[in-house]
């Protein structure tokens, strides 16, 4: 249980990157003894791994990390071929691959476009 309470303290500090927490899910995240979590083996495994990434959530409510300059409006896409997902930008008629992404739960989901809603760097 010890895991699942250091995630869950890990995932209410999230709040600070992403903004609110959700009632329901501060609730069961409560449950899950997040007030008595450890978080820090999370925050630093993302200082460390995340250097250079900027956290988003996109316009579906995924969470994922991109490139530093990933912003708002920017499309996150799992192109036929490619084994993560992309973000791209809109640049006139064109697009402009911005980087590499990695995206909770549309690791596997073969074309699957998502706007990023908010960045934080």
């Amino acid at each position: 249980m010890g895991f699942l309470r250091d995630w869950a303290a890990f995932l209410l500090h999230c709040k600070e990157v992403l903004g609110p927490v959700h009632p329901r899910l501060r609730a069961a995240l409560q449950a899950l003894g997040a007030d008595k979590g450890n978080s820090k083996p999370y925050l630093d495994a993302m200082e460390l791994f995340g250097a250079d990434r900027a956290l988003f959530t996109t316009s579906s409510k995924y969470m994922g990390a991109g490139p530093v300059d990933t912003k708002p409006g920017d499309k996150v896409c799992l192109i036929f071929g490619c084994k993560v997902p992309l973000v791209l930008r809109k640049e006139g008629e064109h697009w402009r691959l911005v980087g590499q992404a990695y995206v909770c739960k549309i690791m596997n989901v073969s074309s699957l476009p998502v706007h990023v809603q908010y960045c934080r760097h």
